[in-house]
């Protein structure tokens, strides 16, 4: 449920003059807590590599070489981790994966300017 500044027309919509103000509820919102959420990640995240050819959607290379060298340095708990990824290599989706691959309580994201803070909220409607 979003709500807008006037009811909303496909015409408006396509012409953008509908201003969305606040996201209200999505139709298929349920309550659930972040321990159930957590929950449902444990042993569910596969290491699919992409491959165009057999369009086969997964991780790219460099994600994947992310991945193992962040999960490996989560077995010292104590320690920060920084990664540090090419641009154009799928940093914001490695990150996701990260968290749901060691079923993190939560994730801190340093982004350097507005715009990419801003590209990244609207990307994953955060």
């Amino acid at each position: 449920m979003l709500l807008t500044s006037k009811k909303p027309r496909r015409v408006d919509l396509s012409s953008e003059r509908i201003i969305f103000k606040q996201w209200l509820k999505h139709p298929s919102f349920q309550a659930l807590t972040p321990d159930i959420v957590r929950s449902t990640w444990i042993d569910n995240f596969k290491f699919v590599k992409e491959d165009e050819e057999s369009h086969t959607r997964g991780l790219r290379s460099p994600q994947i070489g992310a991945l193992y060298s962040l999960l490996a340095h989560f077995q010292n708990p104590d320690d920060k981790a920084i990664i540090v990824m090419p641009t154009g290599t799928g940093k914001t989706e490695t990150m996701l994966s990260a968290l749901i691959a060691n079923c993190c309580n939560r994730v801190l994201v340093s982004i350097p300017s507005d715009s990419l803070r801003s590209q990244i909220s609207r990307f994953y409607n955060l």
